[in-house]
């Protein structure tokens, strides 16, 4: 009788080659389709776009508002935030 080695990677992704491997997204976790060229899925996608919408409408609003402030009213997550920071989507102002 032969024996097989299977890696853990043939398990998780199939026998495929390195084009069969099946994406995630790395927001939420869940299988991302073909036709999708993101890493992110659509529905974290459109989160995404929710949470900064409301973030950018309470500050233009609250012009001087510190995260917490932020973080308080919308209840979006002071992480998020400093990624809209980091990606310069919001800016900082001292």
């Amino acid at each position: 009788m032969q024996r097989y080695n299977i890696s853990m990677r043939h398990m998780l992704f199939g026998f495929g080659g390195v084009d069969m491997m099946r994406r995630v997204c790395k927001s939420c976790g869940t299988l991302l389709g073909a036709e999708n060229e993101t890493s992110i899925c659509d529905a974290c996608i459109e989160k995404d776009v929710r949470e900064y919408t409301i973030v950018k409408e309470y500050i233009v609003s609250h012009r001087g508002a510190s995260m917490a402030d932020i973080y308080l009213q919308t209840k979006i997550p002071p992480s998020t935030i400093r990624r809209f920071i980091s990606d310069k989507r919001i800016e900082l102002v001292l």
